[in-house]
């Protein structure tokens, strides 16, 4: 899903572009609000129906825990970027991949789910070099190094 000013921007773009005049900023905002809680609201209507009421009670109950190494809840901790491009910024991308999948998202398969706006998720790993993934510890270095390595078999 786009950010706030991204949406912003793509709206004023639009709106210009089709010779509309453009609403108050603070109008604008809310418009884009309103837009990003339409798609969470569907996105969670979407895993609903896949996974059942049950087992989103029992994420949202994990989720809202307290996260102890960090002090904050897990959901804080899980959307928190990482703060750079250390091996020990890694190995917590890594932690939270396996969260994810004690959580059972990995085996997850949402078909009305659109790729769009996740490309930014990507970003930061085509910029790593090379040379970062050699400082990673030895169970974070197997698991990149592996030849079956990818999200949902990774620190199996």
């Amino acid at each position: 899903m786009f950010d706030p000013s991204e949406l912003m921007t793509r709206a004023r773009s639009w709106l210009a572009d089709h010779h509309y005049l453009l609403p108050h900023e603070r109008r604008l905002r809310r418009v884009v609000a309103g837009a990003r809680r339409h798609r969470q609201h569907g996105l969670l209507k979407a895993i609903g129906a896949v996974v059942g009421a049950a087992t989103m009670r029992g994420w949202v109950d994990r989720l809202t825990a307290l996260h102890e190494p960090s002090g904050v809840t897990y959901l804080e901790w899980l959307r928190a970027a990482p703060p750079g491009k250390s091996a020990r910024s890694l190995e917590e991308q890594i932690a939270k991949v396996q969260l994810l999948k004690e959580l059972g998202a990995a085996g997850l398969t949402l078909t009305d789910l659109p790729l769009v706006g996740l490309e930014h998720f990507a970003r930061p790993m085509m910029t790593r070099k090379p040379a970062a993934l050699a400082r990673l510890t030895e169970r974070a270095g197997e698991c990149w190094r592996s030849p079956a390595f990818s999200v949902g078999s990774c620190c199996a």
